[in-house]
């Protein structure tokens, strides 16, 4: 494992500050760290936002719509969000159900979630 720093990360860390600056509603600021789950209007919202960027699935692979990030770069992701106070995302369908409907589900049932979970318009628990 090469453990050199990505001359990369720090850039990419900006442009997530940067978007979060621009992007990211005061109302919806102020998740505490170390909350479970944020409040539900929120989360549909802010992943609504993070859809628009294209960073509705920064967990996923870029052909199921995710953002093929590394895992630095997930990890940097993760800790601006929870810096700035964003609200969190549906880590159940994100991290969990996601990740295996990609997996195994039938086209039918990719059709029917995936693109719901990316938008916010369908959470999971």
């Amino acid at each position: 494992m090469d453990f050199q720093p990505d001359p990369g990360q720090d850039a990419f860390r900006e442009e997530v500050r940067a978007f979060l600056r621009e992007h990211l509603p005061a109302e919806l600021r102020g998740n505490a760290i170390g909350e479970v789950r944020s409040a539900r209007e929120h989360i549909k919202r802010w992943q609504g936002i993070l859809n628009a960027r294209g960073w509705g699935g920064p967990y996923w692979a870029r052909e199921h719509g995710g953002t093929d990030w590394t895992v630095l770069q997930r990890l940097a992701f993760d800790e601006e969000c929870a810096a700035a106070g964003a609200p969190t995302q549906d880590f159940l369908a994100q991290k969990l159900l996601g990740p295996a409907l990609n997996a195994f589900a039938s086209q039918e049932q990719r059709d029917e979630h995936v693109t719901r979970i990316l938008s916010g318009e369908r959470l999971w628990c």
